[in-house]
């Protein structure tokens, strides 16, 4: 969404007054502040894996 908002504003600026490009850029700046994603929370523990043992026994044949 952002990339698109960028490309219709620098669109729109093309044909738009020489006059009215800075003023434009300046709202296109602010707009696209909405975009960017607050800093990531810490993970209160480490990811692990959780090893989980099955109730019924695995007969398998690559280990005969």
């Amino acid at each position: 969404m952002a990339l698109r908002d960028i490309q219709d504003e620098l669109m729109w600026c093309a044909i738009a007054s020489p006059g009215s490009v800075p003023k434009k850029l300046r709202a296109m700046r602010e707009r696209v502040k909405r975009y960017i994603l607050p800093e990531k929370q810490k993970r209160p523990k480490d990811r692990t894996v959780r090893f989980s043992k099955t109730r019924y026994t695995v007969k398998s044949k690559h280990l005969k």
